[in-house]
């Protein structure tokens, strides 16, 4: 699935990363595959340190930061690393978005985790994107 053609707003590079508690890489990977099909810069960490992924973040500056989890081994360490993100990017120009089945059976924990959203499988995030890029997009013609 490719994104229509418009001009895009948001900044076009992506990170997905996954701590190392987590067995579940084939979603993440795939995600990360159709952003690069898609056009964009990406990086994937797997797995990923807080440290590793602190030094990534100020290396980078991304629009896009993914996450996966399977189950709530890795809720302490999503917890920080969105921490470090924030502090890292405090006027919040990378977009969290998290995903997993997780997630999807419990979506109360998007935002107990600090995330902005929640994409259900890899072509909802294609959608979630689409709507920043609107929504950035609007912004800068105001």
């Amino acid at each position: 699935r490719k994104l229509s053609g418009r001009p895009k707003a948001l900044n076009q590079t992506a990170l997905f990363a996954l701590p190392e508690s987590e067995q579940h890489h084939l979603g993440i990977c795939m995600v990360d595959e159709l952003f690069r099909l898609n056009g964009w810069s990406s990086e994937l960490l797997i797995p990923a340190s807080i440290d590793d992924l602190e030094r990534t973040v100020k290396a980078t500056e991304f629009g896009l930061i993914g996450f996966s989890l399977a189950n709530d081994s890795g809720l302490t360490w999503l917890k920080e690393a969105i921490r470090m993100i924030r502090r890292v990017d405090p006027r919040r120009k990378s977009k969290i978005v998290v995903g997993g089945s997780l997630f999807i059976s419990q979506p109360r924990l998007v935002y107990d985790v600090g995330a902005d959203q929640l994409a259900r499988d890899a072509n909802h995030a294609l959608d979630i994107i689409a709507q920043m890029e609107e929504t950035d997009q609007t912004r800068l013609n105001a």
